[in-house]
């Protein structure tokens, strides 16, 4: 597939960035449809921080999953600026969300999963921290950002009170899982081509 150009490079450009502000716009948007959004300020920041939180490590995951479609849409060094960008802005969310539930008196234990995204996510941020140190593990132990995904996921569903409560947020989740899904899979078969491609070339 080519770079697209002109107008419909313009187009799609447009259509991606419209959807990801539509996409950043649903925590704040679900917290105060809840009818407890005003009821302690500390809740409603600890629940819009989670919801945050989720949803750019969702958008983190599409932007890596999905660059080698992506960069013929955007600028290569763009994208990889949002893209580490927004793990850092993801991650430091997961850790708001973190003090405030300790500050809330909810420290949920390890049977919730949140502490353990938590860890998790940790180990994925310092290995693109440290990448220059760590060339040849860094990008392993950055794809289990999915992992992450997937128990932060979890935890949504097991404790999240705007989860638990509205569907649409619950439908919502429910595509951010299939797409990041996809997202894996796509990368999975890249890695196949590549690793057959080698395999080819030496035989």
């Amino acid at each position: 597939m080519r770079s697209l150009e002109g107008l419909a490079r313009r187009s799609v450009q447009s259509l991606l960035v419209l959807l990801t502000l539509g996409t950043l716009a649903i925590p704040p948007l679900v917290v105060a449809t809840s009818g407890t959004a005003s009821v302690d300020a500390t809740w409603t920041a600890l629940r819009i921080l989670a919801l945050y939180a989720l949803t750019i490590l969702f958008l983190n995951i599409m932007t890596g999953s999905f660059r080698p479609l992506l960069i013929k849409v955007f600028k290569p060094k763009l994208l990889y600026r949002v893209h580490n960008n927004s793990g850092l802005v993801g991650f430091s969310m997961a850790v708001a969300h973190m003090v405030l539930v300790i500050e809330f008196g909810l420290w949920p234990g390890f049977e919730k999963l949140g502490p353990v995204a938590l860890y998790v996510f940790t180990a994925t941020t310092i290995a693109i921290l440290l990448r220059k140190y760590m060339k040849k593990w860094w990008r392993m132990i950055h794809r289990l950002n999915y992992a992450v995904f997937v128990i932060a996921l979890i935890h949504a569903f097991q404790v999240g009170t705007d989860v638990i409560d509205q569907t649409f947020i619950e439908t919502i989740l429910i595509v951010y899982a299939a797409l990041v899904g996809l997202g894996f899979i796509y990368r999975l078969q890249l890695v196949a081509r590549t690793r057959l491609k080698k395999r080819t070339s030496k035989a």
